[in-house]
């Protein structure tokens, strides 16, 4: 029952995405240095900007904000290269950042190499062995390089001086790389959470219920992957638990994320109805996400609810033009003639993801083969 392809994606550099998640309410709190992304989302926290509550209006608000960065790097809007009226490889490294989170949220292969162009001009600019490097590196590892994730973070490491920011950045690619090669026992003592997850005591301060879920998502995360469901269960329930206790409107997306990969579990010990539960609080928490979308389609095919599945896979494919999107819409709609919105539908959406894989094959070859259902 569990999906090989949607499991990967849903779980992919855990300790980055959700970090970057939960990062500006900890770094504020705790008054540890700023990274560049937490800047972004301090300044999207101004009174004058809303919340984003949605996928599309989180869409938008990122849009807004890499618009923004653009200006600042001195991009006309049509321009992917910086011109001569940039003064900082910082700057580049800001719309990079923009670009990931926008990448992580939407799927879209274009904004993974927006980011890449960004931070190959921000090199560029900066003295040899400085700049960006530990964003190349978090860039790679979520493009599933791991071998030039490993590099770029030896190159970071070389410099002569690391805030405590850039090393917690380091350990968690430190642990995203053990788990990119199924070192379980690496990544959860990289991560100090430890194997077997002895409990150590809570932490203290505002920025205390994002920082326990954090830890106790990537527990939950290792557990799952390591075959304990109950102990995955009981880590998801307590990041769900204290992510609500502290929870913001800002918060939303990452409450949904925790949410889905709650379901997961589920999902993977063969319970897609309750599976469902946890996708359906998912898609309340953050509506119209094409990821939750993707899942709660899947989960109503599982139950043989294959009308509303083909109506969510066609939601979902509104917002995100992923291969196996239109694989699974396409076999649905294979089974059921009769709901097709014109003769030869399915046809059709299995000519797109061929035609689609390929492209991605042929620019980000190891994310496609990360991402390719018909691997296995």
């Amino acid at each position: 029952m569990p999906s090989p392809t949607s499991r990967r994606r849903t779980s992919c550099d855990l300790g980055l995405a959700l970090a970057a998640a939960l990062g500006a309410a900890i770094a504020l709190s705790c008054g540890g240095q700023e990274s560049p992304e937490a800047a972004a989302q301090r300044r999207a926290a101004r009174p004058e900007h809303s919340s984003p509550t949605t996928y599309v209006e989180a869409l938008a608000m990122l849009d807004a904000e890499i618009r923004e960065a653009r200006s600042l790097a001195g991009i006309e809007p049509d321009d992917s290269t910086a011109t001569a009226r940039l003064v900082s490889w910082s700057d580049l490294e800001l719309l990079a950042r923009l670009c990931m989170r926008r990448a992580r949220l939407s799927g879209n292969v274009k904004d993974w190499l927006a980011a890449r162009d960004a931070l190959d001009a921000a090199l560029d600019l900066a003295p040899e062995g400085g700049g960006p490097t530990l964003t190349r590196a978090e860039l790679a590892l979520a493009l599933h390089q791991l071998d030039d994730a490993e590099r770029w973070l030896a190159t970071a490491r070389r410099a002569p001086l690391h805030s405590a920011g850039a090393l917690e950045r380091m350990e968690a690619i430190e642990a995203e790389l053990a788990r990119g090669r199924s070192d379980h026992e690496g990544a959860a003592q990289r991560y100090g959470v430890g194997l077997p997850f002895a409990p150590e005591p809570p932490p203290e301060g505002e920025g205390a219920p994002a920082a326990e879920a954090l830890r106790a998502a990537r527990e939950g995360l290792l557990r799952r992957e390591a075959g304990d469901y109950d102990g995955a269960r009981a880590a998801f329930d307590r990041a769900l638990a204290r992510m609500r206790a502290g929870s913001t409107p800002r918060h939303q997306q990452t409450l949904a994320w925790l949410a889905l990969q709650r379901g997961l579990v589920e999902w993977e010990t063969g319970n897609p109805k309750e599976a469902l539960r946890y996708y359906q609080g998912a898609h309340a928490a953050f509506p119209d996400w094409w990821l939750v979308t993707e899942h709660r389609a899947e989960a109503h095919a599982a139950l043989g609810e294959h009308h509303e599945a083909i109506s969510l896979y066609r939601q979902a494919l509104d917002h995100s033009h992923q291969p196996e999107l239109m694989d699974a819409l396409a076999a649905l709609l294979q089974q059921h003639p009769d709901l097709q919105i014109s003769e030869g539908e399915a046809g059709h959406w299995r000519r797109l993801s061929k035609t689609t894989q390929i492209e991605r094959e042929r620019v980000l070859p190891e994310l496609a083969r990360a991402h390719d259902h018909t691997r296995g």
